[in-house]
């Protein structure tokens, strides 16, 4: 768990350092601003549904104990792969 922990949390910085680096500085800002507050929302979003997925799935069975944990992992998995897709999609195909 500290291995996944020291890789997954310097993995997400560095994925939210180059979601916000990488961002378009010739395009509108407040179409930017809102389009990166989006992705961010979606993000939180999909956590969430990740975190009451493993609850529910894990609430009655023996390993109950490490929901919080597995959700946590997950969760820093999914945030970062959301921010990554975000990026290449906001890069790529909405703000040429």
């Amino acid at each position: 768990m500290i291995l996944a922990l020291a890789v997954l949390v310097p993995g997400l910085l560095l994925s939210l350092w180059l979601f916000f680096k990488l961002s378009p500085k010739d395009a509108d800002k407040t179409r930017v601003c809102l389009y990166n507050a989006g992705v961010l929302v979606v993000c939180v979003l999909i956590c969430g549904a990740l975190t009451f997925k493993l609850h529910s799935t894990l609430a009655d069975t023996t390993d109950r104990a490490w929901w919080p944990i597995l959700s946590a992992l997950g969760s820093l998995v999914a945030f970062s792969l959301c921010l990554a897709v975000g990026g290449v999609v906001r890069n790529l195909l909405l703000f040429r």
